[in-house]
Parts: C-alpha cells; structure tokens; sequence
C-alpha cells in the first residue's frame, strides 16, 4: 500500500503554495516528530553514490543504499487496523520527503511499490501550510496515513497502491 498524501493528479489551474519548505527541514521535522515514540522507531536512510579515498589517493565511487529507496525508514511495533481491528505488530515503513514542489523521480514509485507487494506501509508525503503551526496538524496527517488499515485490508478492498 502506497499512501500519497498530496493529490498527484493536480490541475495546472491549481495555485501553487504560497509557503516554501526544502525537503531537508521537512524530513527534519517528521523525524522530531516521532522521536521518542515508544511505538514507532524512524531513522534516515541515505542513498546515493559518493566519492570515497582509497589508502593509495586514488578514488572510487561507493553506492550507499538502494537506488530510489525512500528517505526515512522503520518499524512500527504495533497498531490495530481501523477496519478489521486486527493488531498488527513488526510492520517496516518507508516514508517519501519532497519539499513544496518536490516530484517523485521513476525510481522512487518503483521502490514505494515494490516494498508495498511485502505489505510495507509506504508514504510519499509533500508539506502543507498547516504543517507549520505547533497544533500536531503534521503528524495527525502522518498517522492517518499509517494507521488507516492494515495492508491485508487494503489489497482486500481492491484498491490500487495508490491513493490520494
């Protein structure tokens, strides 16, 4: 189950945000959120290829983590489905950042569907200007879409990986 959180089939009539936020504070700011959390424990997840020294001054090209992998990961200790009521324990969750005006590359719907078929909760998540204001506005939108039912519900229901 993919969880977009921004309707990614926008008009282009539709005004552009008039708040910017990078996609750096934005991640920054989800993992404060869930800092401490007893039930769900989030970390960064780098990617990419990056210049490494060799002993002999040479360099070589060193690949961190897999290609399109989401910028944060986890697990979630436990939670009951808003649908079956089912408790489910030991569930990854990957989590997409885009700042403002952020797209997802191909890479990156790859990997969000992919880890999704191994019932993985993933979420691509764009900023919104209530995300600013210390009302928890943020992560109330983060757990609705973690916590709105359990992937088995989800593939039941006939839905696709991905919804708005």
């Amino acid at each position: 189950m993919v969880v977009y959180t921004k309707n990614t089939q926008m008009s282009k009539q539709v005004k552009k945000p008039k708040f910017k936020l990078s996609e750096a504070d934005f991640l920054k700011m989800i993992l404060e959120i869930f800092e401490g959390d007893p039930n769900i424990l989030l970390w960064r997840q780098n990617t990419g290829t990056f210049p490494l020294a060799n002993r002999d001054g040479t360099t070589r090209m060193f690949r961190a983590g897999q290609k399109g992998a989401a910028d944060i990961t986890g697990i979630i200790k436990e939670y009951r489905c808003g649908y079956c009521n089912r408790l489910q324990q030991g569930i990854r969750i990957e989590i997409e950042v885009k700042g403002t005006d952020g797209k997802l590359s191909d890479h990156q719907n790859e990997w969000l569907d992919n880890i999704s078929e191994y019932n993985a909760i993933c979420v691509a998540i764009w900023p919104e200007e209530n995300d600013m204001l210390p009302t928890g506005f943020l992560r109330q939108r983060l757990e609705h879409a973690i916590w709105q039912q359990c992937p088995e519900c989800y593939k039941k229901q006939g839905k696709q990986n991905v919804r708005t």
